[in-house]
């Protein structure tokens, strides 16, 4: 079927379809992050003290 053959309710619904499979996958990749940001809070800390120290020496330079 040729996407100038879908009718409007086909083509309505294959559009919702897709926007609700990228809602899942971006809810799906952010409660990974999640999980990971309370298994491991001590490095995030970390990384977080070690950012902002090269941004506060970024921002120095300018």
């Amino acid at each position: 079927m040729k996407i100038s053959q879908l009718k409007y309710a086909e083509l309505f619904t294959l559009l919702a379809f897709i926007f609700l499979l990228i809602i899942f996958s971006i809810q799906g990749s952010l409660t990974e992050e999640n999980a990971l940001a309370k298994e491991n809070p001590q490095e995030l800390k970390e990384e977080i003290a070690k950012l902002t120290k090269e941004n506060d020496e970024l921002t120095a330079k300018l």
